[in-house]
């Protein structure tokens, strides 16, 4: 044979066509397959699955998990383990003044619009970021409007709470109307542990009145408190000051440039 001379090798052509077609049946073969094991797994898991919701339904007493709100996530403390420094070793703790707990929230419900929302900061100011609230604490209680009051215990030790209420001297704008009566004011527990949402508060959404911790005396110049009683690190304390007798008409505003004025929280030391 001469070099780079190219010899044609006979072929069937007819065979080469075949062998093509079952390789292509072959692959074909397989994807159904895997197609059909599948289908199967997905039909066991939704049949497993619909056998396990079955049983738990029919379990009494059985319930499906839901997601905790965010008040109720348990957290780690860090003061952990000081309770049982201070009862078993036999240690007092330091004596603490008061600690001035200003409120959460602190707005306002209405029992003659019982389905109007009232945000608790009306008054706010035009800045670049959007609109920005005063700081302004509003302490109201009419006949109709009360007052409901968010608190959050946060410092260890300080867990002997009581509800007071600041009311200023009488300016000129007060001294032309003084109480010919008693007027009284109502202080209620909320049967609320979480914090409040205000953008939903009114007077049919806001918390069911619990324990009636007190009664408080509406006169100008005076600071008064409910009696002390346990409240515990980390949770939320929801009063509702309402009208008892008398013409309420208590309007009291605060800010962070005076003294804790209306509506405060003191934490004593246990």
């Amino acid at each position: 044979m001469a070099v780079g001379e190219y010899v044609v090798l006979s072929q069937n052509e007819s065979q080469v066509d075949h062998e093509q077609k079952e390789a292509e049946l072959h692959l074909v073969q397989k994807k159904s397959s895997l197609i059909l094991w599948a289908i199967g797994i997905i039909a066991a898991c939704s049949l497993l699955d619909f056998v396990s919701l079955a049983y738990i339904a029919s379990v009494p007493g059985l319930k499906l998990s839901t997601a905790l709100p965010f008040d109720k996530l348990q957290f780690l403390s860090s003061y952990s383990h000081l309770d049982d420094v201070y009862t078993t070793e036999g240690i007092k703790a330091s004596p603490r003044d008061p600690i001035i707990n200003l409120p959460h929230v602190l707005a306002q419900v209405d029992s003659s619009a019982p389905a109007n929302v009232q945000y608790p900061y009306p008054k706010m100011f035009s800045a670049h970021g959007g609109m920005i609230p005063f700081d302004e604490r509003r302490t109201i209680v009419t006949p109709q409007i009360s007052t409901v009051a968010e608190f959050h215990v946060m410092d260890y030790g300080m867990e002997n709470c009581s509800l007071v209420l600041t009311i200023p001297p009488a300016t000129n704008d007060t001294t032309s109307w003084m109480f010919d009566e008693a007027i009284l004011l109502d202080v209620w527990a909320l049967s609320w542990d979480q914090s409040i949402d205000t953008g939903r508060l009114s007077w049919n959404t806001k918390p069911q009145r619990g324990e009636h911790l007190g009664t408080l005396t509406m006169s100008f110049d005076t600071t008064q408190q409910i009696p002390t009683y346990s409240c515990k690190m980390g949770t939320y304390q929801n009063f509702e000051i309402s009208c008892r007798t008398g013409p309420c008409n208590l309007q009291v505003f605060g800010n962070g440039d005076v003294d804790a004025v209306g509506m405060s929280f003191g934490p004593l030391a246990g």
